[in-house]
């Protein structure tokens, strides 16, 4: 549209020109910063998947929608990493997460090692980083094990559960 009302007034006014001009470079800063974005987000996302995350092609529109997403890690059945925050600006959060059920009493030795092993792969990821001419600046870092791991609801595993449950019963009437 910018682009269009440049056309129609090119020789207008050289007042009104400047103003285009001014309303181009905004558009062009604009679209900048998505495309900057949208490139933050692919490599921080391909990194992850290069780690053993189990990244789909849906999370990215995902983050973007929701601010935040999660991802499991498929060498480590119950646990992930929650990714949140605007990379417009940026700026990210993320945290190991646990995959249990909301009543399940907290594993602290398996938690610690999970809060572990995603520390190193937060090394990895900026030593992926800076291969690669950028970088990972981390401005808070809370120590291992110094807050609960923030848990979410397995689904898969509660429905694999209540379908387990279901046969069990029907074997028991029989």
């Amino acid at each position: 549209a910018v682009s269009q009302s440049i056309v129609e007034q090119i020789d207008g006014p050289s007042e009104m020109l400047i103003e285009l001009e001014k309303e181009a470079a905004m558009v062009l800063d604009r679209i900048r910063e998505e495309a900057a974005a949208r490139s933050r987000r692919q490599a921080l996302l391909k990194g992850l998947t290069e780690l053993g995350y189990q990244v789909t092609e849906s999370l990215e529109t995902a983050w973007v929608r929701d601010g935040k997403v999660v991802i499991k890690r498929a060498s480590q059945p119950g646990y992930g990493v929650e990714i949140g925050g605007k990379v417009e600006s940026g700026r990210v959060q993320m945290r190991t997460v646990a995959f249990r059920q909301a009543d399940a009493p907290p594993d602290t030795g398996r938690d610690r090692d999970a809060e572990t092993i995603f520390c190193g792969d937060v090394a990895r990821l900026q030593e992926q980083f800076a291969d690669a001419g950028g970088g990972i600046v981390i401005e808070r870092a809370m120590p291992i094990g110094a807050t609960p791991l923030r848990v979410v609801a397995d689904t898969s595993a509660a429905g694999t559960e209540e379908i387990q449950d279901r046969l069990t019963d029907r074997l028991r009437r029989k």
